[in-house]
């Protein structure tokens, strides 16, 4: 019995082992298999949901053939064992989006949010779930399709839903006709509505500690520290008179009515309950990378700390940490961070801490903090290119934003007692040596210790356990190297090419847009082949190697082709994010892995918009009127033609270093302004290319 019991745990603490090791070498989930057919004829289509489709694979949202997507695709199988012909018609993917919601298409497309994945608590969930879609496909099947006003992709995969009725409807459909006759246990589904009712908040409810951020050294501030929380309201019981939808308490009500009214016999798990421990954990760690790429500090670290209690000296987290808090100090010293840390007065539970926490640091303390997560990161990761990356980064804002030096940081402890520390301090080996140059030496070092004053805040005391450190030293001089000579640099690189013969450069998705200022909307015009025409016609002359990615392309891919345009649409959405912050990016290792055979990354734009009828060069001709009669008539033609504002966005990124190496913006305004745009086009890359200017 004994031996049975050892032989147990020895195969738990393997399979716990496994586990942790599979989780910790985790980057990313990634498509898998074929390509399938139903896409490609979708991506042919023009048509809203067409569409909905082409921009969740082209901000690389969408996933198939994945371990999430056999787990799902298993459950619906369960599902509707008894039912062929529907299955045949039905057909999942799971989407990059922590919003806890799952919807349906009308080609029979159902889309699952990871963030679904990650908040439920059992499989019989899933499966009611994906029965309720099911019911909304097969009741809205021959029925006109109602057209959904889109403000964005992300508002879409939100908060997508059908009518008031036809969400009890679709509840009611999934109980009676698909999960009465399954393998799943009602009774599992208790609490699946709180799922969606406490969805927006992390995956638990574990405190951010002052430990976090704090050692033994130093102390922020305590209205840094809340002394509580705001409690979790529920959500279940409101006024839905007026709503397009109902409210959960009525939903609920209508699923205890059949747990009650029914036997059951099913189970929670069908697949086994690790294997759906093991997909939650997956969804889970894909909703961090989401966070990070979308900069969101602060749902970042708030899940960060439920996951790393859970997975401790997780690699994969720890890297994502240090991440979190770079790319906050990046925003702070940058400029305003209302768009990555939501306002802490209207957040509930543990996450008010984090947030509140943040907003308040000062820019010279999210440096600091950032360089204390990322030097402990790379003690343990000293390969990872990503941190080096990072913490080279740091370094150099701490001098040239902050202006700080290490005379500014204390080498005893906060609150340390200074009459004491000449007491404690080490003695110097000084009564052997003989020679006057050791003794210099010695007196110099201790000359060199700073000791605490008035004036300093807790940032001075927060690099009390790094400043002797070996690694620490490296960067430091390394930033103050790069600040010094990047001057010299820069002249001596001026009249360089930045693109050789041998550099491949992909042009992503270079896109003609039209804006409405009345409506505050901009408008991609799909079609145009203007503005990729004349790249093409202008990469060719110059003997720049590109590959041109448009809408056109992506269609007849392979998986290969599929998952690099899903790993730049990630980096181009993160890209977006960014708002001018210069910094390493989240996705830059993801999009150097997936575009290995190429140097650089091409974002080209163009916007057009109607200008104002009086404005720019139109006066002149009512100048030019009365000194030249005979051009009048012409003149007051030219006069009430339409002019445009056209702007250029240009820019260069080198996927290698991790930087914009070119950026570029022309504006012009008049009757004919292509011709304006296509020759300023050719100049930068004229310029690119020969490294002089044009």
């Amino acid at each position: 019995m004994k031996k049975f019991l050892l032989i147990n745990i020895l195969l738990l603490s393997v399979l716990f082992s496994f586990a942790q090791q599979y989780l910790s070498n985790f980057t990313q989930i990634r498509s898998e298999g074929e390509f399938p057919a139903q896409l490609q004829n979708l991506l042919l289509e023009n048509n809203e949901e067409a569409q909905i489709v082409k921009n969740l694979i082209t901000k690389g949202r969408l996933i198939y053939g994945s371990e999430l997507n056999r787990y799902v695709e298993n459950v619906f199988n369960n599902l509707l064992a008894d039912n062929t012909e529907l299955k045949k018609q039905i057909s999942i993917y799971i989407v990059r989006s922590p919003a806890v919601n799952a919807m349906i298409l009308k080609q029979g497309i159902v889309l699952v949010n990871i963030g679904l994945l990650a908040q439920i608590t059992n499989e019989s969930e899933l499966a009611f779930i994906l029965g309720h879609e099911i019911s909304h496909y097969v009741e809205n099947q021959g029925k006109k399709s109602k057209k959904t006003k889109i403000s964005s992709l992300n508002s879409y995969l939100n908060y997508h839903q059908s009518s008031r009725e036809g969400e009890l409807d679709a509840d009611k459909f999934s109980l009676e006709r698909y999960f009465k006759n399954s393998p799943y246990s009602a009774a599992a589904l208790t609490n699946v509505f709180d799922v969606f009712r406490y969805g927006y908040l992390p995956f638990d409810e574990i405190p951010f500690t002052r430990a976090e951020v704090e050692t033994d050294f130093y102390a922020f501030s305590e209205n840094y520290f809340l002394a509580n929380v705001k409690q979790i309201r529920s959500r279940a019981d409101y006024v839905d008179t007026l709503s397009t939808h109902p409210n959960l308490q009525r939903r609920q009500q209508q699923l205890d009515r059949f747990i009650a009214n029914n036997v059951d016999k099913g189970s929670d798990f069908v697949q086994s309950k690790d294997n759906f421990l093991k997909i939650r954990d997956l969804a889970r760690f894909e909703c961090i990378n989401f966070y990070l790429t979308w900069h969101d500090y602060g749902n970042a670290l708030a899940n960060i700390i439920v996951l790393k209690n859970q997975f401790p000296k997780n690699q994969f987290l720890e890297i994502a940490e240090a991440a979190a808090y770079y790319g906050f100090h990046k925003h702070r010293t940058n400029g305003s961070i209302d768009n990555i840390v939501e306002p802490f007065k209207d957040i509930e539970g543990e996450k008010q801490q984090v947030c509140h926490f943040l907003r308040k640091l000062n820019k010279k303390e999210a440096n600091v903090l950032a360089i204390r997560k990322l030097i402990f990161a790379l003690k343990k990761y000293p390969n990872n290119d990503f941190l080096q990356k990072m913490a080279n980064d740091a370094f150099y804002d701490l001098k040239k934003e902050n202006n700080m030096n290490l005379e500014d940081f204390s080498d005893f402890a906060q609150n340390t007692n200074i009459d004491s520390i000449s007491a404690n301090l080490p003695e110097k080996e000084i009564v052997t040596e003989t020679n006057k140059y050791s003794r210099i030496r010695g007196k110099a070092e201790n000359q060199s210790l700073v000791l605490p004053n008035a004036k300093f805040t807790a940032v001075n005391y927060m690099l009390v356990d790094l400043k002797r450190d070996e690694l620490f030293n490296t960067l430091h001089n390394n930033a103050l190297t790069q600040i010094e000579d990047e001057e010299a640099l820069a002249i001596a690189s001026a009249n360089k090419p930045l693109i050789s013969d041998t550099d491949k450069v992909i042009v992503w998705q270079p896109t003609y847009t039209k804006i409405d200022q009345k409506k505050q909307r901009t408008y991609p015009v799909f079609g145009n082949n203007m503005l990729k025409n004349a790249i093409k016609i202008s990469t060719k002359r110059l003997k720049i190697n590109t590959d041109i990615y448009s809408d056109k392309e992506i269609k007849n891919l392979t998986t290969e082709q599929f998952n690099r345009i899903s790993s730049v649409g990630q980096w181009r959405t993160e890209y977006s994010e960014v708002d001018f912050v210069r910094m390493v990016l989240y996705q830059q290792s993801n999009l150097k892995h997936e575009l290995s055979d190429f140097r650089y990354i091409n974002l080209v734009n163009e916007g057009s918009e109607r200008a104002n009828f009086f404005g720019g060069d139109k006066w002149q001709f009512l100048y030019r009127a009365p000194l030249c009669i005979v051009t009048l008539p012409l003149d007051a033609v030219i006069f009430m033609l339409p002019r445009r504002d056209k702007t250029l966005y240009f820019s260069l990124y080198d996927i290698e270093n991790g930087k914009v190496t070119f950026s570029q913006r022309f504006n012009v305004r008049g009757l004919d302004t292509d011709a304006y745009i296509n020759n300023m086009l050719y100049k930068f890359y004229y310029d690119l290319r020969k490294g002089r200017k044009l």
